[in-house]
């Protein structure tokens, strides 16, 4: 049985082989990142202000609002990253 490079002229091998490595050259890690929305940036009054308001909502809404805001936080550290 012949190897790839007793298969032809030089020039040929190394065609073959470069076309061989073309489907392996995808195989490296790949990082993908996820893009969120953009955050929107609330004064800091607004903030006292809801602050003051969320605990008189219901339990289902402080639910949605501290979700919410681990929602944010997990946004902001992959801006930083």
């Amino acid at each position: 049985m012949r190897t790839l490079l007793q298969l032809g002229k030089p020039i040929t091998c190394l065609l073959k082989i470069a076309l061989l490595t073309i489907p392996l050259s995808g195989c490296g890690m790949e990082i993908f990142r996820t893009r969120c929305p953009t955050l929107v940036k609330y004064s800091p009054e607004f903030q006292s202000k809801t602050a003051n308001e969320i605990p008189k909502a219901g339990a289902e809404v402080q639910t949605l609002v501290t979700d919410y805001g681990k929602f944010r936080d997990a946004c902001k550290a992959m801006l930083i990253e």
